[in-house]
Order: structure tokens, then sequence, then C-alpha cells
């Protein structure tokens, strides 16, 4: 018998405006040691989530409450019911999917760039 795994994790992937509670306001967002605090976020309170979306910075979500430009770590809050882990698993599966599809068609019609012409050089050594 399958056992469902339940999770509170923000679903970013979820476009349902919906409450959710901040669950931390301070974090260790390089990985090294220093503590960053988000001072506009209150630990324990509840807010609107209006958007999620995936950002080369992380899984970022925005609120109704406290607007952002670039959002806020989604790690920081959690949904207020749990539901089932594998429908926030298949949904990065599927935007990777996605993102992997618009890679492999960028080489396809030749919009690849050298390493060397991305930081601004147009010799190879």
């Amino acid at each position: 018998m399958n056992q469902v795994e339940e999770t509170k994790i923000v679903n970013v992937f979820n476009p349902t405006t919906r409450k959710i509670r901040c669950i931390e306001n301070e974090h260790d967002y390089l990985g090294d040691g220093t503590i960053l605090k988000e001072e506009k976020l209150i630990k324990g309170e509840i807010y609107t989530f209006v958007k999620g979306e995936m950002a080369s910075y992380g899984s970022m979500v925005f609120l109704r409450e406290v607007p952002s430009k670039h959002g806020f770590q989604s790690y920081l809050f959690e949904e207020m019911e749990s539901y089932e882990r594998q429908i926030a698993e298949d949904a990065y599966k599927n935007w990777l999917f996605e993102r992997l599809e618009e890679a492999e068609e960028d080489v396809r019609a030749g919009r690849v760039y050298l390493l060397e012409e991305v930081k601004g050089r147009k010799t190879i050594a």
C-alpha cells in the first residue's frame, strides 16, 4: 500500500490566490553563514499569495500585503493546508522539462553562444 506524503511547502506553480503563513524572516540565503533578515516580513503572519515564479535566485512568492519587485524566497512560507507532495514535485518537473525544451529549440535554431562570447571575448584560447 502506497502512503501519500503530505507537505506544506509553498507550491509556486499553483496560480490560485490564497493565504500562506510566514514561517521565517531570517535566512542564510548565500549559504555562507551570513543571516539576512527580511524586515518587511513578520514571522507567524498570514499573507496573501498572488503569484509565484521560478527565478535564477530561487523559488519566489509575491504577496498582496508586501509588494516586492523580486518577491520573497518561498521557503520562508508555508501553505495553510497540507497537500500531496507529489503535486509540487510533478509541477516542478513539468516546469523543468519546459525549460529544457526551450533550450533544445535554441540550440536547433542556432541561438547559442560560446562562453567567451557571453563574457565579452570573441576569441577562443
